[in-house]
């Protein structure tokens, strides 16, 4: 299951740093541990009226666990791997990939506001793991006019740069004499600075 939303962050004055983010469960049952990835990014899009999803390549990875919940009712708090700046300008979008083997009953169900516009796309296969770096491999989108009912938690924004990597494996196991590999890094500055050097960068390692 992948799922992008919409959020018009209205209530933000200036940047500010998201530290953790929280989901309202509606308690039908308990499950977990499921595997999850969250992204953030930003949009000058004010809705997905066009169907269209939003690259990773615009998105930084900012949660690479897990999540369980409870058979009660509530908020799911999520603290981040990697705490994202947002500019306090742009509109945010939020890529949720859930990665677990198996489905979930259909009462199971986190909540959501409705409406006026396609603020969430949804796809969803109880066979195939969609993956959202390779968007070919998400064949269509379901368009909600909903969003998440979510809520965001700001931390203190550093004064200087503040340096964080996100990779899925740092470790290159066996390499056999003369040959070469690589793994992707992407490189965040969680922190604020007017060099732009800070921001993305994405290195092989060989």
């Amino acid at each position: 299951m992948y799922n992008t939303s919409e959020e018009l962050v209205n209530d933000v004055e200036g940047t500010a740093r998201i530290e953790k983010i929280s989901y309202y469960y509606n308690g039908n049952s308990a499950f977990g541990p499921d595997e999850i990835q969250i992204y953030m990014g930003h949009t000058n899009l004010s809705n997905f009226e066009n169907d269209s999803w939003v690259t990773t390549d615009n998105l930084a990875l900012v949660y690479d666990g897990e999540i369980s919940v409870t058979n009660e009712e509530g908020w799911i708090d999520i603290v981040l791997s990697i705490p994202f700046t947002y500019n306090g300008t742009d509109n945010l979008v939020v890529g949720f990939d859930e990665n677990t083997d198996g489905f979930h009953g259909s009462s199971d169900d986190f909540y959501s506001s409705a409406t006026d516009s396609i603020m969430s796309l949804n796809y969803y296969s109880d066979g195939t793991n969609p993956n959202p770096t390779d968007l070919t491999s998400i064949p269509s989108a379901t368009t909600i006019a909903a969003r998440p009912n979510t809520q965001f938690y700001f931390g203190a924004l550093p004064t200087g740069p503040v340096v964080m990597f996100s990779s899925s494996d740092l470790s290159f196991s066996t390499i056999p004499a003369e040959t070469e590999d690589s793994i992707q890094i992407n490189i965040f500055n969680t922190g604020i600075s007017t060099d732009r050097s800070w921001y993305i960068y994405r290195y092989f390692v060989v």
